[in-house]
């Protein structure tokens, strides 16, 4: 688990079940993530716009540990996806390259809405299909 999640940065590979039950294992592990940090938040929604900026306030002021947590945290979501393309046959850099292209001509809600669709894509996509053999 540790080397799927960590290691074979370069070179790693992961088929499309082995890819659902990380991601999945991921979102989990995110899911109750967040359900720690919203456990020690006490909101009165009764005065929304009071709401809004406590949140805003205590978003602002968030520690250290838990920017290393969503850094940890991206880190192995990366390292899946990367994984993943690499075995579906894909350029890895061409790949990201769109990606941060898209990234910078899109609104940030449907750049993250487009980039959770390219995980699920990613899901269903067969090994090795966009690889090319060498004619060598």
């Amino acid at each position: 688990m540790v080397r799927i999640l960590f290691g074979d940065i370069i070179n790693g590979r992961l088929d499309r079940a082995t890819y659902l039950a990380y991601s999945g294992l991921l979102l989990v592990f995110v899911l109750m993530f967040i359900f720690y940090l919203m456990s020690g938040i006490v909101v009165d929604f009764s005065d929304f716009e009071a709401a809004q900026q406590k949140i805003i306030d205590l978003s602002a002021n968030m520690p250290p540990d838990i920017l290393a947590m969503a850094a940890f945290i991206k880190f192995v979501k990366v390292n899946l996806v990367l994984k993943r393309l690499r075995d579906t046959g894909l350029i890895v850099g061409l790949t990201l390259t769109t990606l941060f292209m898209v990234y910078a001509m899109t609104p940030l809600p449907l750049f993250l809405g487009l980039l959770e669709l390219s995980m699920l894509v990613l899901m269903v996509i067969p090994t090795d299909i966009f690889r090319q053999e060498s004619l060598a």
